[in-house]
């Protein structure tokens, strides 16, 4: 079988899989609607229920079945973005996320710093930097009033 696309619907908790099996040509729906999905913590747990009630569609293709786990992520709190590493710290409201949620952008947060920190073995790395400030250009802000 061949998982085509993925549908969400917010109200009620509802995942919809068209697909196509291997020997039909013509277009399937599967709809798995989420009962008391707001009380339901363990995501993960969720995920594995829905693969194995879908085992035929998801059985062997990893990427299909984080998306599947992207999704409910996505059904539990709709004004997340799918993709993580595209939130703009500076902007997103942190306080709404849930603990998983937070863990996952302090994931992101710990690679970045990780990524851009300099040390002692690195090229171009000085001990005690001094750096004047005054001649960076100051922006506009609230605190300053």
């Amino acid at each position: 079988m061949e998982v085509l696309r993925f549908h969400l619907r917010y109200t009620p908790a509802t995942i919809i899989i068209d697909y196509r099996s291997k020997d039909e040509q013509e277009e399937r729906r599967k709809v798995l609607e989420f009962q008391n999905f707001q009380n339901e913590n363990d995501i993960d747990l969720l995920a594995r229920l829905v693969l194995n009630r879908c085992s035929d569609l998801f059985e062997g293709k990893a990427s299909l079945q984080a998306q599947l786990v992207s999704l409910i992520k996505r059904l539990k709190n709709p004004s997340l973005p799918l993709d993580y590493s595209k939130i703009d710290l500076n902007v997103y409201d942190l306080s709404k996320l849930t603990k998983e949620q937070i863990d996952t952008v302090k994931t992101l947060m710990d690679d970045t710093f990780k990524k851009n920190r300099i040390t002692k073995n690195d090229k171009g790395f000085v001990y005690d930097k001094k750096v004047d400030f005054d001649s960076i250009p100051k922006e506009a802000s609230d605190w300053d009033d």
